[in-house]
């Protein structure tokens, strides 16, 4: 697990580092983005470095090494050209260097890349830097839908991004918009699958799995669409627009559920990799206890705080702030919200938004940051033990946040 923390701010142009030399575990940290800036804090404080870009980030990824030289990489996104992304390289103690910037992708959207992951999804050795890149069907349709970066280790440089508008027969008039997505080998296939939900209008907000034939250097993947499910599904119909997604093992029993965030009272998809591209629906799960039609607008975590064998699902509510959780104690068929969702905290500020989770002080005790977007501070609420639904065995702190910030976006670990 990588022990450090990505921190999104919006504010001016600023990066600061208290970076290790390489790879060093030992001294965890926090990157914490203000606007077009990355701020990198751990618990001996914070410092800046000047990028010198003028547009608006909003994700962030840290801890790749997709180069192979032994250097962390920090990737973030930029609005800028329809949509790009910087790589930098973490090269010592509050030292980084810019490395690359991607060509811009050209993305009419004003919104038009809001998350990255890096994974090798073509199976090659080589890594790719995964850009979601938002835009209207009939203008972008060239672009939308996905990025997808390779670094070829052999040729030391990118290659000609690849694009894929995975569900192009569908979204005739339609749009993506991404908020958040993951990736990972959810079916235990031995393939690496893309995670996402789609805020798509009407019937198209619609959450997918998405893997990949063929290989990107040479453009001839193929995107497979092993899953879809949305609002016109006939088993457990999303009352509102995909978000956001993640996997984890709820139940305990070795297989992966996909996890999909749904902007309907904080809703919950689940469902359950039972073969290779083979998932069935388990459950529906609306997180916002008090029915404000609240979202967890950036990112849901999943992890297994009190280690159960079962991973929780943890959100941070954007409109009332509260932090709460999806926990399957028995089986999914007899799961309900009574019995499954809990609450961390209602600490009733408004903005929350990204959200990660680690042992950032490495004193074996797992941490919940969450992003306050209104004030840019980082909260962070460590669990202590025991009953782990009892907000009273959690210990609150405002973890810190930009000088002059004025407001923070996402997390990540």
């Amino acid at each position: 697990m990588k022990r450090f923390l990505i921190f999104s701010l919006f504010l001016a142009l600023s990066i600061s580092l208290s970076a290790q030399d390489k790879k060093d575990d030992a001294n965890p940290r926090l990157y914490n983005i203000v606007s077009q800036a990355i701020e990198s804090r751990n618990l001996e404080g914070s410092f800046d470095l000047d990028l010198g870009f003028a547009a608006p980030a909003r994700g962030v990824f840290s801890g790749s090494d997709i180069d192979g030289d032994g250097y962390y990489e920090i990737i973030f996104t930029d609005y800028a050209d329809g949509g790009k992304f910087h790589m930098f390289e973490v090269t010592g103690d509050n030292m980084a260097e810019w490395v690359y910037s991607s060509p811009g992708i050209g993305s009419s959207s004003s919104t038009n890349v809001r998350c990255v992951q890096v994974a090798d999804l073509d199976g090659n050795g080589d890594m790719e830097v995964i850009l979601s890149v938002n835009g209207s069907a009939g203008t972008d349709d060239a672009v939308m839908g996905l990025a997808i970066f390779e670094y070829s280790v052999a040729a030391d440089s990118f290659l000609v991004p690849y694009f894929s508008n995975f569900d192009a027969a569908n979204v005739t008039g339609n749009r993506y918009l991404i908020e958040g997505f993951d990736v990972g080998d959810v079916d235990d296939d031995g393939v690496t699958e893309v995670i996402l939900s789609n805020n798509g209008l009407s019937s198209y907000d619609q959450g997918y799995i998405v893997s990949f034939t063929g290989n990107f250097a040479d453009q001839t993947a193929e995107a497979v669409v092993e899953f879809v499910h949305g609002k016109s599904s006939a088993t457990f119909p999303w009352g509102g627009s995909g978000m956001n997604a993640t996997y984890g093992d709820l139940d305990g029993d070795g297989n992966m559920e996909a996890l999909f965030g749904v902007w309907d009272h904080a809703a919950v998809f689940v469902a359950e990799a039972t073969a290779p591209d083979t998932y069935e629906a388990r459950g529906y799960f609306q997180t916002d206890l008090t029915l404000d039609d609240d979202v967890a607008l950036d990112n849901i975590v999943a992890a297994d705080l009190d280690d159960d064998g079962r991973d929780e699902v943890y959100n941070t509510l954007y409109s009332g702030g509260a932090l709460r959780a999806l926990r399957i104690t028995g089986e999914f068929d007899t799961a309900t919200v009574a019995n499954s969702v809990f609450t961390v905290t209602e600490n009733g500020g408004s903005g929350a938004y990204g959200l990660a989770i680690g042992d950032l002080d490495g004193n074996g005790l797992m941490e919940i940051y969450s992003a306050a977007y209104g004030s840019g501070n980082v909260i962070v609420h460590e669990y202590m033990g025991c009953d782990i639904t009892d907000p009273a065995n959690y210990t609150a702190a405002t973890f810190g946040g930009h000088a002059t910030a004025t407001g923070s976006f996402g997390l990540s670990a």
